[in-house]
């Protein structure tokens, strides 16, 4: 809706939306509701100072501390190229990468590590696995899936379903982040010891972070016509066309 308005050229794939607090920028994969992350930080009436009982509407001090309040917890939403120019890119590529965590508790931000470049990993020590944000062919040798994303998946399966709301409630953010790294350095990693919240929440991190989702964005119109098919033996059909159409990976994930 953005490109036509400000006259941009290009397809919708070219450019990701991005929220700014002014202290950080977080990008947004598509699934957010921008209105409901603008109210989310407009600040609650705790904030003002009690107004004596008999007080009927709020007073100027009241007005002027809330507007004030606002303006400081505005969030603003920027138009960013999903590949920057591959001059932009060499330049870009000397500058120190900076830290940038989830804005508050709400899943619907992406979790980043560090930006450059407008893409986002995990912070590292030494070299460490490209698991999170990449693409399942790249990292499923053979078409197998890694080691740590078969060790979630049976992890889960055995503890998630006698977890109330296994995929419904977030772990602890610290957690997730600091799984997410012993997942990205370590050969195998003991989940035992780990929240089974926790692994679930950093399973549906890296679900949500395959470039062009497991389904594939492309044939995202081709799925909703599924639906439409008449039979359920024709829907059964249409949707085993479709994933003949999927990278062998991600058919073996899902």
């Amino acid at each position: 809706m953005l490109l036509p308005m400000l006259r941009i050229t290009g397809s919708e794939k070219d450019y990701q939306l991005w929220a700014s607090s002014g202290k950080e920028e977080v990008p947004l994969i598509g699934h957010e509701h921008p209105y409901g992350i603008k109210m989310s930080h407009l600040p609650s009436t705790k904030l003002l100072p009690k107004e004596p009982e008999d007080s009927i509407s709020p007073s100027t001090t009241q007005e002027s501390l809330l507007e004030q309040k606002i303006t400081e917890m505005q969030i603003q939403f920027m138009l960013k190229p999903r590949h920057p120019a591959q001059n932009k890119q060499g330049k870009d590529s000397g500058q120190k990468t900076t830290k940038s965590s989830a804005f508050g508790n709400l899943a619907f931000w992406r979790r980043a590590g560090t930006c450059q470049n407008n893409q986002c990993t995990a912070v590292p020590s030494a070299k460490p696995r490209q698991l999170f944000g990449v693409s399942l062919t790249d990292i499923c040798e053979n078409d197998n899936l890694p080691v740590p994303i078969l060790d979630m998946l049976s992890f889960i399966n055995r503890k998630g379903p006698l977890m109330e709301g296994i995929f419904r409630i977030s772990g602890s953010r610290v957690s997730r982040r600091i799984l997410k790294e012993k997942l990205s350095f370590e050969d195998r990693v003991n989940l035992d010891s780990e929240s089974v919240l926790v692994v679930a929440s950093v399973l549906k991190d890296f679900l949500r972070n395959i470039p062009g989702g497991i389904f594939s964005c492309d044939l995202y119109d081709k799925w909703l016509g599924v639906i439409n098919e008449g039979t359920k033996e024709e829907k059964i059909n249409a949707a085993q066309r479709l994933l003949a159409q999927l990278p062998k990976a991600n058919v073996v994930l899902l």
